[in-house]
């Protein structure tokens, strides 16, 4: 229960950085127009297909905070197996 609520606050504080366009001494940036989506599939392996998300605002963010994002995107990576596992003694062999 105390993994699943550390969790969610991980995942809700990566949003609120991500979402807030603005931070302390940044003025607004104009965005620009939508690109029409081209070929997003990158690889397909049997039934799988991996796809490329391109995230325009990611650019607007400063160095600092585009770290950050990388970082908590990697730590939400590397705790899913670790959540699963702590569900149950079963919960990662049934994820897999």
């Amino acid at each position: 229960m105390k993994q699943a609520r550390i969790l969610s606050l991980i995942s809700l504080f990566l949003i609120v950085a991500l979402a807030c366009p603005l931070t302390f001494g940044q003025k607004p940036r104009a965005r620009a127009a939508a690109k029409p989506e081209t070929g997003s599939l990158v690889e397909r392996v049997g039934a799988t297909g991996f796809i490329q998300v391109e995230a325009d605002s990611f650019r607007d963010l400063s160095p600092r905070q585009q770290a950050l994002a990388y970082w908590l995107s990697r730590a939400s990576i590397a705790i899913d197996p670790i959540i699963y596992d702590q569900f149950s003694r079963f919960g990662l062999r049934q994820k897999r």
